[in-house]
Formats: C-alpha cells, structure tokens, sequence
C-alpha cells in the first residue's frame, strides 16, 4: 500500500505541479503574484463542464479549447488591466488581482449558480492494475497530459526565441528593452500563457474533481504554496513542488487520515521556507 500511495501522490501531484507552473510563469516574468490564479483555473473547469454539457465533447479533447480560450482572456485581462499597474507598488498588484478574481467568482455565481458540478465519464471509475497495482484511467490520463504540457511548456521558455526573450525579462527588463527585446509584447503572451496553462489544468482536475465558484480560493492557495515550495518563478522548482505536495497529500490522508493532510503539508511548507527562503530551486535575491 505504500507503493500505491505513492503512485497516486504522483499522479495528482502532476495536476498540481500544472496548476503551480502557470502562477510560476506570471511572477518569474513580471515579479506580480496573481491572487486571481485559481479562478482562471476555475474558468477552465467551467469551460470544459459546459463544452461537456452543452456538446458533449471529453473533457481531454477540450483541453486544447480550454488553452485557446483562457490564452485569449488572459491577454485580454492583461490589454485592460494588469499592464496599467505592473510598474507600481506591490500593494497594487494584490488589490488588482484579487478584484479580478471576486469578479470572475461572481460572474460564476450568476451563470452557474453556487451548485458543485461535476462530470461523470464511462472510465473514470475503472482501474489499470500493473504487477499489483491500481491506477484509475482519469488519473491516468490527467497525469499523461499534464506531463505532455510541462514538457513543451520547458521546452519553449528554453528552446525558442520566444522564452529566451521571457527569461531575459524574469532576469532585467530594462536590459532586455536595450537589446530589442519588446518587453510589453513579450510579458503579454507571457501573462497569456501562464492564464492559458491554469486553463488546461482545470480541465484535467474537472474529470476528478468538482467545480463551484468558490473553488478557486483553494486552487490560488495550493498555487502560492507550490510555488514557493519549489523556488518563486522557477517552473523547474514548481514541477517538483506540486509532485511533492501531490505525494505528502497522500501519504498523510492513508496514514493519518484526512483531516491530516492540509497540516502536514503546512508543516512541510514551513519547514522548507525555515531552513531554505528561496525554495528548492530558487535562488535569493539582494
């Protein structure tokens, strides 16, 4: 059981190590920690509910709407809003972002009411055994796709001219507008992109996991904790943080009981930022 239990830790840790690396994208290329992060996810399980519903498209097809659709509102929410204070005080950021956030919720609540929706597959109760082992074929494919994502996600802020010019921005700015790079242009898709990945990871929660408007508190506070755990802006370090959290999760709902599993991996997150500030793989800064 031990070895189930870490198996099922790793598999809904790659679904929180998604939902980490959009909010690691936005704060390692603006320095702004969206506390509107778990309601774009939220907006991506409704997208995926309602394409389900009104369609009757599988939740793993339409993460690919999801991405188009969050990227689009993300850019948009950027055009209106987020571009007109990201070079004021910090206090800002907060208040903004937490404004977006109350508005997409109520927006919610009048669409959808305050009812908790869920999905019901033909697969999503039934099992895989490998030698002894069960893996539930949501999960299963959640994982898969979630791994997919990450991949080409690293893959294109290390690969292509594109992520370079978005690490250059994480690292100077100003340096980065001196060499040609369009700093505006650039931390706009990169704002875009980080919404559109919370997006795809709401889609891959929804199949396991139930929607109301109020969900995206949860979400934004698991994010925060991923990604400080793993190294602000490092989506390496995010990746690792939702694997662990997934696993800590688990091992103390099986060994402890449920109403252990939040505190344990408080306790975790606290002794990590104790003996280490910047994360696992963040790096101080002066």
């Amino acid at each position: 059981m031990f070895l189930q239990t870490i198996v099922n830790g790793l598999l809904l840790g790659a679904l929180y190590a998604i939902v980490g690396m959009g909010l690691s994208i936005v704060f390692g290329t603006m320095r702004i920690v969206n506390f509107a992060h778990g309601q774009f996810v939220m907006a991506g399980m409704y997208i995926t509910y309602t394409l389900f519903t009104a369609f009757g498209l599988d939740p793993y097809v339409s993460a690919l709407v999801s991405f188009v659709l969050c990227f689009l509102l993300g850019m948009a929410v950027y055009r209106v809003a987020i571009h007109r204070i990201i070079r004021g005080p910090e206090m800002n950021h907060i208040l903004l972002t937490a404004g977006i956030g109350l508005m997409l919720t109520n927006l919610a609540q009048m669409v959808y009411n305050t009812n908790q929706l869920t999905i019901n597959l033909s697969y999503s109760h039934r099992d895989l055994v490998f030698g002894g082992l069960r893996i539930n074929i949501a999960y299963l494919i959640s994982f898969l796709i979630a791994a997919v994502v990450a991949a080409l996600l690293f893959w294109f802020i290390m690969k292509t001219e594109t992520g370079r010019a978005i690490r250059a921005i994480s690292q100077n700015a100003a340096a980065a507008a001196l060499s040609g790079i369009h700093v505006t242009r650039v931390t706009m898709l990169a704002f875009g992109l980080g919404i559109a990945v919370a997006g795809v990871a709401g889609t891959l929660l929804l199949p396991i996991h139930y929607v109301d408007p109020s969900v995206g508190d949860a979400f934004s506070l698991l994010a925060f904790i991923i990604v400080v755990l793993g190294g602000m802006g490092s989506i390496l370090g995010s990746a690792i943080g939702g694997l662990l959290i997934g696993v800590i999760a688990q091992l103390a709902s099986y060994y402890l009981g449920q109403s252990y599993s939040d505190v344990l991996t408080y306790v975790v997150f606290l002794l990590v930022l104790l003996f280490k500030p910047s994360g696992l793989l963040g790096r101080s800064r002066v």
